[in-house]
């Protein structure tokens, strides 16, 4: 099971990076990495001028760095050849009916900032999105009633049974509350120190490059 999640990681890290780096070469032109470093490093194209913004804000995809798919993570990453769903911060999903799922959400996983990742910051993520239509690039209020939760569960209730929904709901990145609840615009917060539940966190940036450091604390180290 443990090779199986590290593939899985490491194959959503490199699809996620060889997507972004495709999408935003005008943002970036080259990164390094090496099996068993600390850190990936990620170089400015001088032609473009660099790196002008850190910009980490995981809903702004048009925009962010290329690196902020590893800081992030959701509630479970799905393989789109088999459409097998692989673990990640909640351990579990249950299909109570075809119009409500529940998930169980992983104990144990920690903020970069030392606060503990509860069923409260994936409650508020979701929330988040219904705030903030313009967040919500999967539509996922587009198919969720409501949104439940108790002790280590949350469940969705959707508008109508909908197979395809799990999936989007299971690929949604969550987001700590007690930092976002404080941002006044969401849509346009560059979220320049993020505080992450990924296997990296933001390192050094400069106009010229910046570096992910491995996340110590990261609830699954051993697959990094």
């Amino acid at each position: 099971m443990k090779i199986s999640k590290k593939i899985v990681l490491g194959t959503a890290a490199i699809l996620a990076a060889a997507t972004l780096v495709a999408c935003s070469s005008s943002k970036s032109s080259s990164s390094s990495s090496s099996s068993g470093s600390t850190s990936i490093i990620f170089g400015g194209d001088g032609s473009q001028g660099g790196f002008t913004q850190a910009d980490f804000n995981p809903f702004d995809s048009a925009n962010h760095r290329q690196g902020t798919n590893f800081l992030y993570e959701p509630l479970m990453v799905v393989n789109s050849i088999n459409g097998k769903a692989t673990p990640f911060l909640a351990t579990s999903e249950k299909t109570v009916d075809a119009s409500t799922i529940e998930y169980t959400i992983r104990k144990g996983v920690k903020w970069s900032d030392g606060q503990a990742l509860t069923v409260k910051d994936v409650v508020y993520t979701f929330n988040l999105l219904k705030a903030n239509p313009a967040l919500d690039a999967n539509g996922e209020w587009q198919n969720i009633a409501s949104i439940s939760s108790t002790d280590d569960t949350v469940t969705f209730h959707l508008t109508s049974p909908n197979v395809p929904a799990i999936t989007t709901i299971d690929n949604q990145i969550i987001v700590p509350e007690h930092v976002w609840k404080a941002i006044s615009n969401p849509a346009k917060y560059l979220n320049s120190t993020p505080v992450v539940s990924g296997p990296y966190k933001v390192g050094t940036f400069n106009q010229n490059q910046y570096t992910l450091v491995k996340n110590k604390d990261y609830w699954d180290a051993s697959a990094v």
